[in-house]
């Protein structure tokens, strides 16, 4: 299979299903063969029907929902440390054994798999890692530093600030550390506008793509909600990690950014006393739910923590 046209399948797949146009695979194909001619419809169908078999995306109703580590790899540089990753990752989450159809051939398309035999020592050791977290749900910390590095790595001459606020208090500070030793975020948000795409891919896989509060499922009206502020942040993988996310409607989301509402360690809403000063009755909001104990991850609580004590309006 064409590894040019799997990865340009993903993006446009991706892409289109933030869209309010249902035919996604139309749109595709439209696309691809705009770019190469001699591409088909067939040939597109082959790759969503490989991309289903390995659990790579997924049909939600109208839409489909793209596995991070599947976007990862459509977006990684050719044969590089981060492609063969996020394929390796993929196959892990596929639960098939890697030695056999149709992950071998899959994995042929990066530089991970070699029938000769070894992988380079510092790929074994990432790969190591990965396995480790894969029973992480969105994606591994590990492919995401990677992948946040890569990105990084293109920019050059970036000015930087926060090099002296305090990060969250992570379990592999060491290795976000030693992959990116830089500390502080870009002065321009410009730059880091690939990672919060992603950012917000992986909101909309992690939430099913819905507003856990009101439990919205339109598109437009959703908005990757940053916990902890980026202005606030004090490294480029606070910025991008999906633990520094939730996934609200415009309405949850303006009053979570303004400090009206938070969240305890255990999911439920704490209400600001100065909305309540602002509309005592809260008849135009939804606060009956809680956020799923699933979405409560260790280093979601931590980025809580800092939102309560310095966000939340008392």
């Amino acid at each position: 299979m064409n590894k040019h046209l799997l990865k340009q399948t993903i993006i446009y797949l991706n892409e289109f299903s933030l869209d309010d146009d249902h035919d996604l695979v139309s749109q595709t194909v439209r696309e691809i063969k705009r770019q190469d001619p001699s591409m088909s419809e067939g040939d597109v169908i082959k790759v969503i029907h490989l991309l289903q078999k390995i659990h790579a995306l997924e049909w939600l109703d109208t839409t489909l929902d793209m596995f991070p580590s599947t976007v990862i790899f459509s977006k990684a540089n050719p044969n590089s440390d981060v492609e063969a990753l996020a394929a390796y990752e993929i196959a892990l989450r596929s639960n098939l054994d890697l030695n056999e159809d149709p992950m071998k051939s899959f994995l042929k398309l990066t530089t991970f798999y070699d029938e000769n035999e070894n992988i380079r020592k510092e790929l074994c050791t990432m790969a190591k890692q990965i396995e480790d977290e894969i029973d992480q749900d969105i994606v591994s910390e590990t492919l995401n530093i990677i992948y946040t590095e890569s990105i990084i790595k293109r920019k050059s001459n970036l000015e930087y600030r926060n090099q002296n606020r305090k990060m969250i208090n992570f379990d592999n500070q060491d290795f976000i550390l030693e992959r990116l030793p830089q500390r502080g975020i870009p002065v321009s948000r410009e730059a880091t506008k690939d990672l919060q795409s992603f950012f917000k891919d992986t909101q909309m896989h992690e939430f099913d793509h819905a507003c856990p509060i009101c439990h919205i499922k339109v598109p437009q009206l959703l908005i990757a909600s940053h916990i902890k502020p980026f202005r606030d942040c004090a490294h480029i993988y606070e910025t991008a990690t999906h633990d520094n996310g939730l996934l609200l409607c415009r309405n949850h989301d303006f009053l979570f950014d303004q400090g009206y509402i938070s969240f305890n360690d255990d999911g439920t809403i704490i209400i600001s006393k100065a909305l309540i000063e602002k509309d005592p009755h809260l008849e135009h909001f939804n606060f009956d739910t809680r956020l799923d104990p699933i979405y409560m991850t260790k280093n979601r609580r931590k980025f809580l923590k800092y939102h309560r004590e310095n966000i939340l309006k008392r």
